[in-house]
């Protein structure tokens, strides 16, 4: 489970090396990793993975 921003929790469905990917830089660090993803109909895609950041850098709609 990956806590939100907003305070919710979300299980975005990751395949294998997205996962592994996950846990890899879990392991490298103790800071909270920020977790980007893009989910479609085809699938969830895992975007970024970076440890220490935090909400703060979230985009927010009117960025875009």
């Amino acid at each position: 489970q990956i806590a939100l921003c907003d305070g919710g929790r979300e299980s975005p469905s990751f395949d294998d090396y997205a996962l592994q990917t996950l846990a890899q830089q879990q392991r490298r660090s103790a800071a909270p990793l920020l977790v980007s993803w893009l989910e479609a109909p085809e699938g969830t895609q895992l975007l970024r993975a970076a440890p220490g950041e935090s909400c703060d850098s979230q985009p927010k709609e009117e960025d875009f």
